[in-house]
């Protein structure tokens, strides 16, 4: 639905090379299915979702998991919130890649807990709007009159 990316110069002479909040909207799943992740633990032998953990941004509740995958040259991490409301499953991703440290002479590992902590404040920011419920006609129709 929606990205936002952090400006590379971001965290200059660190190995910074991406940051991203992302919105997902799936109106398909249900509640219970929604608060299950789609990706499976590589590390899981027996291939099981991870297990999400409930946790509180601004006044929402959420299911949050993470992952992580790298190398010597690169490093990517994510973590994956899910909640359901009007009727709809709404993901938010929050991205952070890096170059890989120790590849060039003065750079720096970035401080992930600083990155996270910035898309977090984005992620607090969200507000759904509820939807409105249909209105339906109560009481008499106009006109009638009652009989007697």
């Amino acid at each position: 639905m929606a990205t936002v990316a952090l400006p590379k110069t971001l965290y200059p002479g660190t190995d910074f090379a991406t940051g991203f909040f992302s919105v997902n909207v799936n109106r398909n799943l249900s509640e219970e299915q929604c608060s299950h992740f789609a990706f499976v633990d590589t590390r899981n032998a027996d291939g099981e979702p991870i297990d999400a953990e409930k946790v509180k941004v601004g006044a929402d509740e959420m299911e949050m998991t993470s992952e992580f995958a790298g190398s010597a040259t690169k490093q990517a991490e994510a973590q994956y919130y899910h909640n359901y409301e009007n009727g709809a499953c709404y993901e938010y991703v929050l991205g952070l890649g890096t170059a890989g440290y120790g590849l060039t002479d003065g750079v720096e590992p970035v401080n992930r807990d600083d990155v996270f902590a910035r898309l977090e404040k984005i992620l607090a920011t969200v507000k759904i709007r509820p939807v409105a419920s249909e209105q339906t006609a109560e009481g008499p129709v106009a006109g009638a009159e009652s009989a007697k």
